[in-house]
């Protein structure tokens, strides 16, 4: 029952797949005959042949090629906007991170260096102390002679 199952959802996929391949050829194969056919036909107009003066006018093309380029030129200034932005909110985002990573170790240098002080005093003042215990253990010393 498995196996028929999955011969049969093999069989429907793999029909699907080739249905919708021949498809998209079919598809390309007509696009590109149209644009061979719009190609000749706009060969055939500056030939001049009769019949097909309005097919071809220098002034069109030429105002049309303007307004492709002009688009063109839109679009890549678009997408050079678009790229300024990103490399704009990178260096922001590394700026906040150096701010943050900064701000970080000098709070962990201030602890270190609060440390050190705390151990330094802490030996000051047993230093004081021994000092203090030597000074008593001699006068101690003084006054048992």
């Amino acid at each position: 029952m498995n196996i028929f199952f999955f011969l049969t959802s093999l069989f429907l996929f793999l029909f699907y797949f080739f249905a919708v391949e021949a498809q998209k050829k079919k598809r390309e194969e007509i696009s590109q005959k149209k644009i061979e056919d719009d190609l000749h036909a706009i060969e055939v107009a500056k030939e001049g042949m009769a019949g097909t003066e309005h097919l071809y006018d220098a002034q069109e093309e030429k105002a049309a090629t303007k307004l492709e380029a002009m688009v063109r030129g839109k679009k890549a200034r678009q997408k050079v906007d678009k790229m300024k932005d990103e490399r704009n909110q990178d260096r922001a985002a590394v700026k906040l991170e150096a701010v943050a990573r900064g701000k970080r170790e000098r709070k962990k240098v201030e602890k270190m260096r609060e440390k050190k002080r705390k151990e330094k005093a802490a030996a000051k003042k047993k230093k004081e102390e021994e000092k203090e215990g030597d000074e008593d253990t001699s006068a101690a010393d003084v006054d048992d002679v």
